[in-house]
């Protein structure tokens, strides 16, 4: 795994801006490691396929979910609580796992999105109550 992780930022640091093609670095798995297979690590596995402008494009996506979710934390403990602790344990398995090509990983992220959603408007109705009662 680490050798794997070592070919894809070695790769990254070649092709810095868009890496060597999404979902090209299990060749380059195959070819330095002997493995046909993803680089068991979803950021390097970016880095490397996508280079920074593939990270960015994907890992944007958290980092809206993680701001909303912080702005709009008073329109429900509860969601907020789900949300941030759910993203966060899928950050961190991001790390030892390739997910970004998965439907599920999309299903999940949709799931946040509409989670923010909720949270939005919950908290544009207590702010709308709290103005008619003062």
């Amino acid at each position: 795994r680490q050798q794997m992780i070592e070919v894809g930022i070695t790769w990254f640091k070649k092709y810095p801006i868009g890496g060597v093609g999404i979902g090209c670095p299990h060749i380059l798995s195959w070819e330095y490691v002997g493995k046909n297979s993803y680089l068991h690590n979803n950021f390097v596995e970016l880095l490397c396929g996508g280079g920074i402008l593939g990270f960015v494009a994907y890992y944007v996506i958290y980092l809206y979910l993680f701001v909303n979710l912080f702005k709009y934390r008073h329109g429900d403990h509860e969601l907020f609580t789900v949300g941030v602790v759910w993203l966060a344990l899928m950050l961190i398995m991001n790390y030892g796992m390739v997910t970004y090509y998965t439907k599920l990983q999309w299903y999940y992220l949709m799931f946040h999105c509409l989670n923010v959603s909720c949270l939005k408007k919950k908290h544009r109705e207590m702010l709308q109550n709290a103005e008619k009662t003062a």
